[in-house]
């Protein structure tokens, strides 16, 4: 009798710390499987608050739909191998994940209008793709408390302690995939690695049906047969690369090559090996120098650096007048990387910081003739930080007495919000706002400065003929900017520029349609 009392002690002790495993395995795979949603929705959907709005509150109501209903599960069904077909499920579910995303990718871009993708493009790809695995991974915790339970007297510590082992799994998960799995291994491996991890532990607890271990294949099977497939397949691509901060993307055709970044939409950087200017807003920072003077204009600071299409020009035009002394910030090394492999920046002989914009005006005491800001962390968002009136007040300590800052918007029309409202915040810093159009497209050329910029002067003193229709461009749409109260001033604690942005979006495709 003893001995079968401490057989079914043991037996319960095993099952105890397989529940446990569990719940941790689930942990871990949950938070795994939100990360590698966001990288996988970033090259064609963007990662900005309101794509990881969706990402995060698709998870949550799956989340909270798996322990209400689990729940309910449970108490009629309070069996370990119940638990084992819901974990199973999970991580067949999962291993499809990237498979059906390709499908699903294609099918929205023939049939979605390109409004309608881009802004429900990622609603739609976590609920028809992450949901149910989500679900049933919600659905594990209150199963396994439900079994564990043996005593009501101890069910308020059982419950406690597998969440709290089901969130340490959660913040192992996190750590794991942020820092290991995605940077150095990938966003589809991780999701297979999540989907592996639920069907070992499903097979172990189902182990006396043997055959249930072959489904640990799947995974397995479909890391094989995506392997090496291009993450988002454009014509002319020629390198792609996930980095920690985005997915990163360059393609050629003839002789040009364009950068661009997570969702595409806009260029980051072009290369154009045949010619100095690339027909592009890049141009017209150009003439920059003509405001300043071009035998004066020597120190240059660029926060994005991006390929090095400013840099090349700049070096091109102006170093037979005077030495440049050029640093170049970008925050994402793989940029450089691929800009030094693809683009020409490994020859330019400007100083290279791998650096936060603002992160490296704290750190240094240089001061500038030029300041140029064309820093986007997701494509198409100015990072809020980079449009306060704390930071332009930074900048404008950085820029020598004549200086000049330049910055490049992205807004749909002259009345846009997100224009003024970066308009009026340097006019509370700056004596003197300026602004000019770049052709009929998307971007807003921005200038500040202490001094007044002579528009004549610099039209006069330009003696580059490549450089003339450049800066006829420039001057022709060129008007100071006065104090508008109806514009409130960005600050650090209140810069809503995704927002203000993806109406600029929605204007700009309105406005085209």
């Amino acid at each position: 009798m003893k001995s079968q009392t401490n057989l079914k002690a043991k037996k319960e002790k095993a099952q105890r710390v397989f529940l446990y495993l569990v719940v941790f395995g689930a942990g871990v795979s949950v938070l795994a499987i939100e990360l590698a949603a966001s990288r996988l929705l970033a090259p064609y959907f963007g990662s900005s608050i309101f794509v990881w709005g969706n990402i995060i509150g698709i998870i949550l109501i799956a989340l909270s739909l798996g322990y209400w209903i689990g729940g309910k599960l449970a108490d009629r069904h309070p069996d370990t191998e119940y638990l084992m077909y819901l974990l199973m499920g999970a991580g067949i579910l999962t291993s499809l994940i990237p498979l059906f995303f390709q499908f699903y990718t294609k099918l929205a871009a023939v049939n979605f209008s390109f409004l309608t993708f881009l802004l429900a493009g990622s609603f739609l790809a976590m609920v028809l793709l992450f949901f149910l695995p989500v679900f049933l991974l919600g659905m594990i915790s209150p199963f396994a408390i439900r079994i564990a339970i043996s005593d009501v007297q101890s069910s308020g510590k059982t419950a406690g302690s597998l969440y709290a082992f089901s969130t340490l799994g959660s913040i192992v998960g996190t750590f794991l995939s942020a820092f290991i799995l995605i940077p150095f291994w990938g966003t589809k491996e991780t999701i297979y690695l999540s989907a592996l991890i639920l069907l070992v532990f499903s097979a172990w607890g189902l182990k006396k049906k043997p055959a249930f271990f072959l489904l640990m294949l799947i995974p397995i099977a479909l890391y094989f047969v995506t392997k090496g497939d291009n993450i988002k397949p454009v014509a002319g691509l020629i390198y792609e690369k996930e980095s920690p901060y985005q997915y990163i993307q360059i393609t050629e055709s003839g002789d040009r090559y364009e950068l661009r970044v997570n969702d595409g939409l806009g260029l980051q950087s072009i290369y154009d090996p045949n010619n100095i200017l690339v027909d592009s807003y890049y141009d017209s920072y150009a003439v920059l120098p003509y405001f300043v003077h071009p035998n004066r204009a020597k120190d240059v600071l660029l926060i994005g650096v991006g390929g090095g299409t400013i840099s090349r020009q700049y070096l091109a035009l102006f170093q037979n007048r005077i030495p440049l002394d050029i640093d170049a910030v970008e925050i994402d090394p793989e940029i450089i990387n691929a800009a030094k492999q693809y683009f020409d920046l490994a020859q330019q002989p400007i100083s290279i910081h791998v650096s936060d914009g603002r992160t490296f005006l704290e750190q240094t005491d240089r001061r500038y003739d030029i300041l140029i800001v064309d820093a986007y962390s997701q494509q198409i968002y100015i990072p809020f930080y980079l449009t306060t009136r704390e930071f332009f007040s930074k900048t404008k300590d950085h820029l020598k007495e004549k200086g000049i800052l330049a910055i490049n918007v992205n807004a749909a029309s002259r009345n846009s919000n997100l224009l003024n409202r970066i308009l009026q915040t340097l006019k509370s810093v700056y004596a003197h706002t300026y602004l000019s159009p770049l052709g009929e497209g998307y971007n807003w050329l921005v200038l500040a400065s202490e001094s007044d910029l002579d528009l004549e002067s610099m039209k006069q003193s330009v003696d580059n003929p490549i450089l003339q229709p450049v800066a006829n461009d420039v001057i022709s749409g060129f008007e100071e900017i006065e104090i508008n109260s109806h514009y409130p001033v960005l600050t650090d604690n209140r810069a809503p520029i995704e927002l203000l942005t993806e109406k600029e979006i929605m204007d700009y495709l309105f406005k085209k349609s």
